[in-house]
């Protein structure tokens, strides 16, 4: 399972994720690919299936931001990952019939974090911080003391603690973590090198 935790200060994004793979809910695996990477100037992080995750970080192809950002999620980025989820097998199917993504996003983009849920519902807190997946609670409840404890907190200090609380009291989330960090005002034009180690952008 996965626990992913972001979150956003002073227009500063971080966003980390464990790295354990769990079936039949107790076959525990770490695996090398992380569940936190760039996809052009997104930084995103997934829970969920294995095959969600890879999906989005091999073949999605963002389309360009135009105009208002939680606008363009919701008019172009949403029908673009829903395609693409259709057409490569990231969709399971409910007992009702229905279809949905077979798994869960946090995104990061220009000073903002928005949660994407199976539903393809675009959501982005009130607070400067998120966490999906397993023991979301937790690390939510981690963060929130974190946020509001620290004199002068860094986006990287709330979402280590949110993934530290969640690693201690779900047994489907444990280290290492894999924590990136987005620097404010970073567009599509300011692209570079990334690197596993810190925070050096690039189109994949």
């Amino acid at each position: 399972m996965t626990c992913i935790a972001g979150a956003v200060i002073n227009g500063e994004i971080c966003i980390g994720g464990d790295a354990v793979s769990v079936q039949d809910s107790s076959a525990a695996r770490v695996g090398v690919l992380s569940k936190v990477f760039w996809v052009d100037e997104f930084l995103i992080g997934t829970s969920g299936s294995v095959r969600c995750g890879q999906i989005v970080r091999y073949l999605f192809d963002p389309p360009s931001i135009e105009g208002d950002l939680t606008a363009y999620m919701i008019q172009q980025f949403i029908p673009a990952l829903r395609q693409l989820m259709k057409d490569q097998g990231g969709e399971c199917t409910k007992e009702s019939g229905d279809t949905e993504m077979d798994g869960r996003l946090l995104v990061g983009v220009r000073g903002k974090l928005y949660d994407i849920d199976p539903a393809y519902s675009v959501f982005e807190s009130y607070v400067p911080y998120a966490a999906i997946g397993c023991a979301d609670q937790e690390a939510l409840a981690a963060m929130y003391t974190a946020y509001s404890l620290l004199e002068s907190p860094l986006a990287e200090d709330i979402v280590n603690r949110g993934l530290l609380a969640a690693a201690e009291f779900d047994t489907s989330v444990r280290p290492p973590f894999t924590v990136l960090t987005l620097p404010q005002n970073v567009s599509r034009e300011t692209l570079g090198i990334v690197t596993d180690n810190g925070y050096q952008l690039a189109k994949r």
